[in-house]
């Protein structure tokens, strides 16, 4: 029997001169691999519909021996073109998708995460890019996950900011205005948090919180 979901794309690759595996992060699934037989063929039905941060829906064949199942039918609903036209934006992009996959269990619901990733996309798709926006996804993450409750515990302007940046709709977000003294001290804040309760901190970061 096929299963539908919601789901945007966190990563593809090639599987065979004529098939793709598409990653998605779907809310009732979590992390979801598919493979999509033909899609690398001129005229598959798939053509134009699998590239990185599509939210679709999607209908899928469950398989009994692995956790690779059969991508069916895919119907776009948001391919966030304006993104694709800024590198700064791609490099926020590209980080917090690689967070997402490193951090999001195979076949366990996240609706949290998924409602918190496909708002940052319709942000990021729709205004400028800023530090901000990645400071925050990444309080709303650790959040989420159940992690980084801790406050910085030395600076109560500091603590103040963290809970406004992780706390405020993404509107509010976009018009704080933060000094260079601030960016640094969150930044090195949230290094910290990721590696203590991840254990990671994926080499994109540095590249999605630059300047701009």
């Amino acid at each position: 029997m096929q299963e539908r979901a919601l789901g945007i794309i966190l990563r593809t690759r090639q599987y065979s001169e004529t098939s793709t595996i598409v990653h998605w992060l779907t809310a009732e699934q979590g992390r979801l691999a598919t493979i999509a037989k033909g899609a690398r063929k001129p005229k598959s039905t798939f053509a134009g519909r699998l590239d990185l941060n599509f939210l679709a829906e999607f209908s899928f064949q469950r398989s009994s021996r692995s956790t690779l199942h059969t991508l069916r039918e895919v119907t776009l609903l948001n391919q966030f073109a304006s993104v694709r036209t800024e590198i700064s934006k791609l490099q926020q992009i590209a980080y917090t998708s690689v967070l997402l996959e490193k951090c999001v269990e195979e076949d366990a619901p996240a609706p949290e995460l998924f409602q918190l990733y496909r708002g940052f996309l319709e942000h990021v798709a729709r205004t400028r890019s800023s530090v901000n926006s990645i400071l925050a996804f990444e309080l709303k993450f650790l959040k989420e996950m159940g992690l980084g409750g801790e406050l910085h515990g030395q600076n109560p302007g500091i603590d103040k900011l963290l809970q406004v940046l992780g706390e405020s709709d993404w509107e509010i977000i976009d018009r704080i205005k933060l000094s260079t003294s601030q960016v640094a001290e969150v930044t090195t804040y949230l290094s910290r948090q990721l590696q203590e309760h991840l254990q990671i901190l994926p080499r994109q970061r540095e590249a999605a919180l630059q300047k701009r």
